[in-house]
């Protein structure tokens, strides 16, 4: 649900019958689209973290390890255009090695699982 959903289902909320009459209160409909809006967030990371727990995140191919793989290479790719400004800044290797480290470091923070490359 994105939030001009949940605005139009607290907007239907004042078409019925029973509630026709009421005047919306706008401040009351918006603060309820925001803890719609957060419960739907919170709901659907909790979603994807069980998903990349439950699809074996140290196995390559998995969930989590393609989410590694590419967090590694945005951080790889990062350090190696530092480099073309600062020339001699990081190898190839020690680029790939601090991509992962970070991508790993991200991954056990955001979704509680261990991943390597």
């Amino acid at each position: 649900m994105n939030r001009q959903d949940a605005i139009e289902a607290v907007a239907q909320a004042y078409c019925t019958d029973e509630n026709s009459r009421k005047v919306m209160d706008s401040t009351l409909a918006q603060t309820t689209v925001d803890n719609i809006m957060q419960r739907v967030t919170s709901e659907a990371f909790e979603v994807l973290k069980q998903a990349m727990i439950d699809d074996n995140p140290s196995k390559p191919g998995s969930l989590a390890h393609s989410w590694h793989c590419n967090i590694a290479m945005m951080c790889h790719d990062a350090i190696r255009a530092a480099e073309s400004m600062e020339p001699d800044c990081l190898a190839h290797e020690d680029a790939h090695e601090v991509g992962n480290d970070a991508a790993s470091r991200f991954m056990k923070l955001c979704f509680d699982v261990e991943t390597s490359a």
